[in-house]
């Protein structure tokens, strides 16, 4: 009895548990992070206690922790069913009740001065003195792979009174494997190649007293080997699309359900996934071979790309004519292109099989496949004749019909020029008249000049759109000019154009100018040298602003400059040019000081080879070099200690100043964006976290060592059409993408502050899950548990360093951890899908974030071979999938519509970035859902209430209803299952309801995956909420588990959840404060369908309940 008490209380407290570039270790340390306190965190405890003993101490608080290191104390605790207990600050002095024996509970919390923490549990085993003395063994269970050993330390967990220490004092042999005891621990090794359930028990001892036999359970899984796709051969006639079921002659070793990962796009048609088939579109009139490769997935692991060959059929269709209309003059002959506008959808060649007579004049078929046409010299009216049109293969079109207007003979109108008066400035230059705006052709034909006579005073030259007329030097008065329009096909009467050429004054134009200054004290400089004077005067200077680091003068109508003495660096002064009448413009001049000739800075650009992304893939064969932006640049002398640093402007360039001639100096470029507002660093996880860099050699600064450019390169070898050398270009592709999204940010957001983030790319991160130190990161994401950008690199197979959608939308997820919220489930997915709709608004988010940041809406992703493949969509007009606010494909295409500027029928506006950033991260936060379409467009009808109807116009487009709330709940698509609706279910207290979870549509993150229920808490308790197991006559099974976790509402917070191995039932007790809470309700199993009904209701006695729900189970229930 005792034994099995032992068990229940072991259960009970585990329920409350919940080739590459160069690479440079980087020392130096990161901004400060914002502060923020954490939540201590409370342990469960356990303790050996006397019968009939008093005031036995627990110190509560020895294995409690807190990460900001602050003082702890005990803030809450409940009194035990079997005795009474003093609270003192550290710890808690307990007496069971007189003559009790048996296990009794404390629940309590503990608080750091700022925040409390979630109750733990304390199990006190209250025995008789002799029992007191023996050791408790408490089961152990544990999983492992095929053929691993495992060390178990058995007596971890173990209890002995006194805390006298544990040894292992035998055990017995498992059936399916080995034991070696060794330090008090047991090395367990399965037979090889066994899978399935193994145990053995063991007895521990301390020293004076034997303890109880306690048993240890193994579990020896297979591991995982990811889907073996098998090649697929289909055919399809031309202009037929096709399903394919894929997977249907895969394997997975493990029996898991394959899905689909990935699909590219073929050279001749369209792809994409619709409930894990692949439906193909061959391109319009295509026929002939075509490919494309897919990724299986098993949940865990992808496999490789798998190739599908299709055959598209020729399907041999007749030509169509088409029906013509030709305007013609009477009584000439007229060539008339009946074929110009026929369909040939096979590319034959076609020609005039037949032609009938026209009624009013006469038509002959021509060798070249026209037809020559007159008209009866009396007819002006409307002609007709018909025509057959054929094909190569000898297929006729149907009769088509031919309309021939004719036309009288009308005569051209000649062009009417008008006079025109035209003020000139003296002593300017080809200045342009555009003599034609006042000039008019009532056949509208284009007008140019037939003729003209030259002015006395002055030069005309014709130009596009007119004339330019440069006056004689000096020349003041009344010129002119006459010239002929022209039609093209005759001249009109003459026009005049009178030139008054005044000598008025017009202010001079400065222009900005910059000086590389290398002289040893004092130079002339040529201000004026680039400004301009339409009158033509003599310019001086007036000085504006003189510098900050020297002095000017003006001299011979120059300016001498003068630094000052021993400055290197930049100065500004500024000046006005002056023609004797009038001030010019301020103009700014920038000298760059450099005393020492030229070497006493260093200045460079970096670029990186961007490899374009297209739908077939990287285009290795159009490489360009773009600037890396905002990259961090460290410079170094020769011993390698670090002099100076600073980054990249917008356009890759950088400056270090204030150095010395002949000194030597080594400038290293980190992939690594670094500023005030943002720390984002690319690094191999492959390789110990080292981060990506490039570096010059150390080289003595002088006249030819000063400009230092560096270029990141691809490492791409177009011979071989494969990489032969380090991808040094990589890193800094990937933050180029990012620095992108920053502008993005910056131009919504000025005083947004990202936390620093690390971005891992390797060419060894591969689609496999596993060991991501290794490179098996499963595929580019973010990780919500380390915070951290991973990015494919596994050449042949799948890269994204260049894969610009791609890389921002997997930074769009980081922005959402930063200035938002993460309420997306995560998981595999595809735009056709019906998803949960958390993770279908947290994608179509991302997708639509990196269309906007590019300003580009087609989304490519490359993979395959060579990188040869591409997966593409259109978040503006691809509509793959049922439309709705559970497909990722239609948020996408709303928040891409409400953001562009390209407006269709159903979408009328343009709101820009700004106002969707704002109610990401200001408004629909705060409500009490889940982050959805639902919260997003109230929060912008919230924001923008007059475009209410438009935003309705485009939501309706994808088949959502106007949105009245945050937890949609006017909505009428139900994704063609009736149990969808309502998308937040309810119930009340002492209530009892039934909610059904699915998997028709997949498992783990589809629609009706999960089951979304709100309930009202009157007042602040222990509440215990329960759902029991049953089947249903619309096809439930009981073959379900029950997990479901609990949330409150202001804001959005995880209480906690339950995740027992129970399939019966499923059930906790939290503290719930007052107001509206969410359950999250999912199978573990994943049935197909299955259904709970759902109970709630205070717990006033929650460990009484507990005693009572173990001890007293009944007939249909049991503990696993």
């Amino acid at each position: 009895m005792f034994r099995y008490m032992l068990l229940v209380a072991l259960l009970l407290f585990l329920a409350s548990c919940g080739s590459s570039p160069a690479k440079i270790e980087n020392n130096d340390s990161s901004p400060a992070p914002i502060v923020t306190n954490t939540p201590p965190v409370a342990n469960p405890d356990s303790a050996i206690v006397t019968i009939n003993s008093k005031n036995y101490t627990l110190e509560l608080l020895t294995n409690d922790k807190d990460a900001d290191g602050d003082s702890l104390k005990i803030a809450t605790t409940t009194n035990p069913a079997h005795g009474t207990i003093e609270v003192l600050a550290t710890s808690v002095r307990y007496t069971p009740d007189p003559n009790f024996e048996g296990i009794d509970y404390i629940n309590y919390s503990i608080t750091d001065g700022k925040e409390t923490s979630q109750k733990a549990l304390v199990t006190l085993y209250v025995a008789s003195q002799a029992q007191a003395q023996k050791p408790i063994g408490i089961e152990d269970s544990v999983a492992i792979t095929q053929n691993q050993s495992i060390t178990l330390d058995v007596l971890n967990n173990d209890l002995t009174p006194e805390d006298k220490p544990l040894s292992i004092k035998s055990t017995t042999a498992p059936s399916h494997g080995t034991l070696t005891v060794s330090n008090n621990k047991i090395l367990y090794t399965p037979i090889k190649d066994y899978t399935g359930l193994d145990s053995f028990s063991y007895t521990p001892t301390n020293g004076f007293e034997e303890g109880n036999k306690t048993m240890v359970y193994i579990v020896i899984e297979m591991p995982n080997m990811p889907p073996l796709g098998i090649k697929d051969s289909v055919s399809v006639y031309e202009n037929n699309s096709t399903v394919i079921d894929v997977l249907a002659n895969d394997v997975d070793l493990n029996g898991d359900k394959i899905m689909i990962d990935k699909v590219s796009q073929p050279y001749h048609g369209i792809t994409y996934v619709e409930n894990d088939k692949i439906v193909y579109i061959p391109a319009k009139n295509y026929h002939g071979e075509d490919s494309f490769t897919y990724t299986p997935y098993d949940g865990q692991e992808s496999g490789v790309a798998t190739l599908v060959n299709i055959e598209i059929k020729d399907i041999d269709y007749a030509p169509v004519g088409v029906e013509d209309n030709f305007s013609v003059v009477s009584k000439k002959i007229h060539y008339l292109d009946l074929l110009a506008n026929d369909i040939n959808d096979d590319n034959d060649t076609l020609s005039i099989k037949s032609i009938t007579l026209p009624r009013y004049g006469s038509a002959v078929i021509n060798n070249e496949g026209t037809i020559t046409y007159v008209s009866n010299s009396d007819f002006i009216g409307t002609d007709s004749f018909d025509y057959v049109v054929t094909d190569e293969s000898g297929k006729n079109s149907k009769t088509t019909k031919v309309w021939v207007d004719v036309l009288q003979v009308i005569p051209n109108a000649l062009p009417i020029a008008t006079d025109d008066n035209v003020t000139i400035v003296a002593n300017s230059k080809g200045t342009l008249i555009k003599i034609f705006a006042n000039d008019s052709d009532s056949d509208g034909d284009t007008l140019s000049i037939g003729t003209f006579v030259q002015p006395q005073n002055g030069n005309v030259v014709v130009v596009e759109g007119g004339v330019s007329y440069t006056p004689r030097a000096g020349f003041v008065g009344e010129d002119s000019f006459i010239y002929l329009p022209s039609d093209g096909k005759e001249v009109g009467e003459m026009a005049r154009v009178t030139l008054h050429v005044s000598d008025a004054n017009i202010a001079p134009v400065g222009v900005d100018d910059t000086i590389e200054f290398t002289t040893v004290g004092s130079d002339y400089i040529d201000v004026l040298a680039n400004d301009s004077d339409a009158n033509g005067d003599t310019l001086s200077i007036k000085i504006v602003a003189s510098p900050s680091h020297g002095t000017v003068e003006l001299s011979q109508n120059k300016v001498i400059y003068t630094p000052t003495q021993g400055y290197s660096g930049k100065d500004t002064f500024t000046y006005r040019p002056f023609d004797g009448k009038m001030e010019g413009n301020v103009t700014s001049v920038e000298v760059l000081v450099d005393p020492q000739g030229g070497g006493s800075a260093i200045d460079g650009k970096v670029t990186f080879d961007r490899v374009p992304v297209t739908h077939m893939g990287l285009d290795y064969n159009n490489i360009t070099q773009e600037p890396s932006r905002g990259v961090l640049v460290r410079l170094y002398d020769n011993a390698n200690k670090q002099l100076d640093e600073t980054t990249t402007d917008d356009s890759g360039k950088y400056r270090f100043e204030n150095l010395q001639k002949g000194k030597s100096y080594k400038v290293r470029i980190y992939a690594y964006l670094k500023s005030d507002k943002w720390d984002i660093r690319v690094v191999d996880n492959v390789d110990r976290k080292l981060q990506y860099a490039m570096e010059g050699s150390v080289l003595e600064l002088n006249e030819t060592t000063s400009i230092r450019d560096f270029n990141a390169q691809s490492g791409w070898n177009t011979t071989t059409n494969s990489y032969s050398q380090n991808r040094i270009a990589a890193p800094f592709a990937i933050l180029s993408n990012l620095y992108s999204a920053l502008q993005t940010l910056r131009e919504a957001d000025t005083t947004a502050t990202l936390t620093p983030l690390i971005v891992n790319w390797s060419i060894d991160n591969k689609a496999a899950t596993g060991d991501k130190d290794l490179g098996y990161i499963g595929t580019s994401h973010y990780s919500r548990e380390d915070k951290e950008l991973w990015i494919l690199g596994d050449a042949n197979r799948d890269t994204d360093e260049y894969d610009v959608s791609v890389i921002t939308h997997e930074f769009g997820h980081y922005l959402k951890a930063q200035v938002s919220r993460q309420d997306s489930l995560g998981g595999n997915h595809n735009i056709s899908s019906k998803l949960d709709p958390r993770l279908a608004y947290e994608e179509g988010w991302c997708n639509a974030f990196a269309g906007i940041v590019h300003h580009e809406p087609i989304y490519i992703d490359t993979t395959g071979p060579a990188q040869s493949y591409s997966s593409v969509f259109d978040l503006e007009n691809d509509g793959y999938g049922d439309k709705g606010w559970f497909n990722e494909g239609s948020i996408h295409r709303i928040l891409y519509d409400l953001f562009d500027d390209d407006n269709e029928a159903h979408d009328n506006l343009s709101l820009g970035f700004a106002p969707l950033y704002n109610v990401a991260t200001n408004i629909e936060t705060n409500y009490p859902a889940f982050l959805t379409i639902f919260t997003f467009i109230t929060g912008l009808k919230q924001l923008d209430p007059n475009n209410g109807n438009a935003i309705d116009a485009i939501l309706a487009n994808e088949e959502i209803s106007p949105i009245i709330d945050y937890y949609g709940s006017n909505q009428l698509n139900d994704g063609d299952n009736a149990d969808t609706l309502p998308i937040y279910k309810s119930i009340a207290i002492k209530q009892t309801k039934r909610f059904c979870t699915q998997t028709t549509l997949g498992s783990s993150n589809r629609l009706l995956n999960h089951v979304l229920i709100k309930v009202d808490i009157p007042s602040r308790s222990d509440y215990l909420i329960k759902f029991t197991q049953v089947a249903s006559v619309s096809g439930a099974k009981l073959e379900g588990d029950a997990d479901f976790e609990v949330f409150k509402t202001s804001p959005i917070t995880k209480l906690g959840g339950a995740y027992n191995r129970r399939t019966a039932s499923e059930y906790k007790t939290l503290e719930l404060s007052k107001g509206l809470h969410i359950i999250d309700l999912f199978d573990y199993n994943n049935a197909t369908k299955s259904c709970f009904d759902l109970y709630i209701e205070e717990d006033s006695n929650f460990f009484e309940d507990v005693w009572d729900s173990l001890f007293g189970l009944q007939n249909n229930e049991e503990i696993q």
